[in-house]
């Protein structure tokens, strides 16, 4: 709206110095006297009032080129200053629009990149064909609650037992080899597994003498270049209703405040780098102690 305000101003501005300029030059013509004759004893005078009509008219034509002047130069002026606003605005606008573009290039990032989060905890028992149960394993359900599919996705789940309360900075330890990569498509699957628990470390569990706690990590990928992405998950297990010997032994999996999120919110960095193509590996892919 200013700009085109300004616009017509200056356009008027300029309409009104042509005619204004038009006005003088015929009122400078119209008052030079025709004188009549030579002869005429009032010729001397009538030419003396012509010339001064002259440099009158001149006069005011030189004024005429001043305002003009004036009226060009604020024009210019006007001009420059318009053209600045005009641009700085086209650049505000091309700003906002790449802004706009890499916001809906986020969102888009976001809305298409899968999840894996937790959707069950469960335990099972492991026993010789007749005998008595050995040990447990606690197993570990994880869900892709995404559009798209995760990739090359690696996971593992471990145990530890705790006489009191873990400290606020425990962290469990990187172990095994990647032996090979994982999919999971939308709405698919994962389950990791401890190794097998000690019947005798579960009984202890269950009379409350040490504490059990399962971590879990599983890392992955979507097709967005170079963004590879974590999940943790880390739960106290309370174990009742029976002994390390019952088969259908009753748990809570309770969440622990440390070593559960995603992503920026994960307590431990990536271990496993961005994967460019399928492989099997025979060596560990990090010493990296999470």
């Amino acid at each position: 709206m200013t700009i085109v305000k300004w616009t017509s101003i200056l356009i008027l501005t300029i309409i009104a110095g042509i005619l204004l300029s038009q006005w003088l030059i015929d009122e400078s013509v119209r008052q030079v006297p025709v004188c009549a004759r030579l002869a005429d004893p009032a010729f001397g005078r009538c030419l003396q009032n012509a010339e001064l009509a002259v440099a009158q008219g001149e006069s005011r034509i030189t004024a005429i080129g001043i305002a003009v002047a004036i009226i060009s130069t604020v024009a210019l002026i006007v001009t420059i200053a318009l053209t600045a606003q005009a641009t700085a605005a086209a650049t505000r606008a091309v700003e906002l629009a790449n802004e706009e573009i890499k916001q809906s290039k986020y969102v888009s990032s976001l809305e298409l990149r899968p999840y894996l989060i937790l959707e069950d905890v469960a335990i099972r028992y492991y026993c010789d064909i007749g005998g008595p149960v050995t040990g447990w394993s606690v197993a570990i359900k994880m869900q892709n609650a995404g559009s798209t599919p995760a990739r090359y996705a690696v996971s593992r789940t471990q145990w530890q037992i705790f006489d009191v309360k873990p400290p606020g900075n425990f962290a469990f330890p990187w172990s095994g080899d990647v032996e090979d990569y994982s999919l999971v498509g939308p709405g698919g699957n994962i389950t990791g597994n401890t190794e097998i628990i000690p019947a005798e470390v579960i009984d202890r569990v269950i009379r409350g003498e040490q504490r059990l706690h399962v971590w879990h990590w599983i890392e992955y990928q979507g097709f967005t270049p170079n963004e590879r992405y974590r999940t943790e998950t880390h739960v106290q297990m309370t174990l009742f209703a029976g002994t390390s010997q019952s088969r259908d032994l009753k748990f809570n999996a309770n969440l622990h405040p440390r070593h559960n999120g995603m992503d920026e919110d994960c307590t431990c960095p990536l271990v496993t780098p961005y994967v460019t193509k399928a492989m099997r590996r025979s060596t560990p892919v990090s010493e990296h102690t999470a």
